[in-house]
């Protein structure tokens, strides 16, 4: 619960539950990806992303923040956040992240090892949005599923990344194109949702290109046996694969075909491509 005080914004820390603390407009997704996926070739001088939502396409402002965090919770995510900026695709469409294929998990997927350090950031980044989409009061994402337990063992790891949490495994995809004429991905931001619920559950997100996997139960089983969990593996990797290979992407694609465009960009010959 919080208060207005003036301008200022006085409650609980959702993260530290520190009360009386003056609470930051937190974002669900950090600021930085909304600047990245904005159109800086656009023409009229609209480079709003699209939105789509309900079958319908819609170029927008809008973010998702909630007086959440305090001040000192807030700069705790940002070090994470900052990583993922660096390592994800970037304004021209480079990939920031630089290691090379090491070798084929299957046909089409690569994996890539990456070091402890990196892979820790990772991990703690993919809890945090999880996290944060499961607990903002008003912002809550009503697509994403996570047990309550599950959401209080991703707070403790966010507040002490030294121990993995139990149960809990994340892996991160890189969408890599299959030919030079499909660069949407490197756009493409998706919130957390649930694939599958229940004790083996699974649930993703998408940020600039970089598909986020978190997995409880048995699910965790295979990433946690082979070592290439982000947050518990003690050989932690990434694994590239064609934006079609993953499913999220794949969807999205769908529902940029499929959506009806409204607005201004009802009266643009393209389609939505975020």
């Amino acid at each position: 619960m919080f208060v207005m005080n003036m301008s200022k914004v006085i409650g609980t820390c959702a993260l530290c539950l520190t009360p009386g603390s003056e609470l930051r407009n937190s974002h669900i997704l950090p600021k930085w990806a909304y600047r990245r996926i904005m159109d800086q070739q656009a023409i009229g001088g609209d480079r709003n992303p699209v939105k789509i939502h309900a079958g319908k396409a819609i170029q927008t402002s809008e973010q998702l923040v909630e007086p959440l965090l305090c001040t000192a919770c807030e700069g705790k995510l940002s070090t994470d956040e900052d990583l993922v900026s660096r390592l994800g695709y970037q304004e021209d469409d480079s990939l920031g992240l630089k290691q090379p294929y090491r070798f084929e998990v299957e046909p089409d997927l690569f994996a890539a090892p990456i070091d402890l350090a990196t892979s820790r950031g990772l991990a703690r980044f993919a809890a945090s949005i999880f996290w944060r989409a499961r607990v903002a009061p008003k912002l809550g994402v009503r697509s994403l599923h996570i047990w309550k337990e599950h959401v209080e063992r991703l707070r403790g790891f966010i507040l002490n990344p030294v121990t993995a949490p139990k149960g809990i495994c994340f892996a991160a995809y890189v969408a890599v194109p299959k030919g030079p004429s499909e660069p949407f991905f490197t756009k493409a931001v998706t919130l957390p949702v649930t694939e599958s619920r229940g004790h083996n559950s699974r649930h993703t997100f998408t940020i600039t290109g970089i598909l986020f996997e978190m997995t409880t139960g048995e699910r965790t089983r295979s990433s946690a046996d082979s070592g290439m969990c982000l947050a518990c593996g003690n050989r932690p990797h990434i694994v590239y694969a064609p934006w079609n290979r993953l499913g999220p992407m794949r969807t999205m694609a769908r529902m940029a075909g499929e959506s009806e465009r409204k607005g201004r960009l009802a009266n643009k010959g393209e389609r939505p491509s975020k």
